[in-house]
């Protein structure tokens, strides 16, 4: 299945560079460029990269994110649809946090902890110094200390206060075919874990970003 490299990217391309060299990128394999809106500087050394991989035939694409960079949240659930759908083609996807923008920077990072744990198994995480560009790896046992929170049964429920918030106790019952008392004790647990917030009379549960995150990579039922 080939291995997958995700760099973020803004017009420096000598850290990716690097990767493609370190871990042999070559036929099959995939480098993915993760950029704001690109500039030309951006364009000329996504070029530059394209023509290096180009000579051991990997493919090199550029992950256009635009306006999403300024607000957090959906930059998360954009680029962890990314690594899933990445983590789903290649044996191995390796995340370089080195160039580009802060932002992108530490949304793929938080992307990386809000992974479930069988896709984490085949994600690596690395970054290179600036002085010697000496590669750093972030400990696996560093990711897996970041778990991410047991939905359960909770799920069904989380996924439909996500696409359609605000609705009450009694609307989630129903829309869901379960006893008030059921969603009332699932929405306390989902308080808990900072998922939702129960806000009003009658209570209208509204999702966290961290809900958002969890779940909104998830397909709605209608395309299930």
């Amino acid at each position: 299945m080939g291995r997958a490299l995700v760099a973020s990217f803004g017009f420096d391309e000598k850290f990716v560079v690097r990767a493609i060299i370190r871990h042999g990128i070559g036929g099959g394999d995939l480098v993915v460029l993760v950029t704001a809106t690109p500039t030309e500087k951006t364009l000329s050394a996504y070029k530059y990269v394209a023509d290096i991989a180009g000579k051991v035939d990997a493919r090199v694409e550029l992950y256009v994110l635009g306006e999403k960079v300024y607000d957090f949240t959906t930059l998360v659930v954009e680029v962890k649809k990314l690594l899933l759908k990445l983590a789903r083609e290649y044996d191995r996807v390796t995340v370089l946090l080195s160039g580009g923008m802060r932002v992108i920077v530490l949304g793929l990072y938080t992307a990386v902890l809000a992974l479930p744990d069988e896709v984490k198994e085949r994600v690596v995480v690395e970054l290179d110094t600036e002085d010697r560009g000496v590669r750093v790896e972030i400990p696996k046992e560093i990711v897996w200390l970041f778990k991410t929170p047991e939905l359960g049964a909770k799920k069904q429920l989380l996924e439909l206060i996500v696409r359609e918030p605000r609705q009450t106790v009694e609307q989630l019952a129903k829309r869901l075919g379960k006893d008030e008392s059921t969603v009332r004790r699932q929405l306390q647990t989902l308080a808990e874990q900072k998922l939702v917030k129960l806000e009003g009379r009658p209570v209208k549960p509204q999702p966290t970003p961290a809900a958002r995150i969890l779940v909104e990579d998830q397909p709605s039922p209608e395309h299930r």
